[in-house]
């Protein structure tokens, strides 16, 4: 059998073919790297992560962050004692308790929570919130829980405690809110599924 000599590789010429290509393909890389070293100018960072903060006062949420924000809040009720012990059976709705809430701006999700269905405005670094004549609205929404009533006598040593547990959320872009909560934002209005 013949074998071609185009596959046959003697010591020497092999060797300097070999360093040939090494050499070829360490210009053609070291070229590209020196080229986009020299040519690409620096870029600095301007991204500044917005601050999202709430507080909530009786079950008003208002916007103490640094960017328009989305609120929601889970209604938690219990029998509480002063030392904070919560008793092993909940209250129940109708039965015990009686509870109104405001839907004209409030929206409840199959998930329990309630939504606020506006985007909070952030409250300007400069606002004076003691000055008179001072508007809140575009900072806080309105108040969730409009009656809450007693109806049953609790059990000894415990209360009524209704506890409203708040998060907030960046409002823009709308997407974030729709991905993590799980809601609809159209022209600025959230609807929970």
């Amino acid at each position: 059998m013949k074998q071609l000599k185009f596959f046959r590789w003697h010591g020497k010429r092999a060797i300097a073919l070999l360093a040939l290509t090494v050499v070829l393909v360490l210009g053609v890389v070291g070229g590209t790297v020196a080229f986009i070293v020299t040519r690409t100018d620096s870029v600095t960072n301007t991204f500044q992560p917005a601050v999202i903060d709430s507080v909530t006062a009786q079950s008003v949420v208002g916007n103490m962050g640094d960017a328009p924000s989305f609120a929601r809040v889970a209604v938690v009720v219990n029998w509480v004692a002063n030392d904070g012990t919560v008793y092993a059976v909940s209250p129940s709705l109708g039965t015990d308790y009686s509870i109104t809430f405001d839907t004209a701006n409030w929206k409840q999700g199959t998930d329990t929570f309630w939504y606020y269905t506006k985007a909070l405005e952030n409250l300007p670094d400069d606002a004076d919130i003691n000055a008179e004549g001072f508007d809140p609205t575009p900072y806080v929404t309105t108040s969730l829980i409009t009656e809450c009533t007693q109806l049953a006598a609790a059990p000894d040593g415990y209360s009524l405690k209704v506890e409203i547990l708040a998060s907030t959320i960046q409002a823009d872009p709308e997407t974030v809110a729709e991905t993590q909560w799980g809601v609809v934002v159209e022209n600025g209005v959230l609807t929970p599924n």
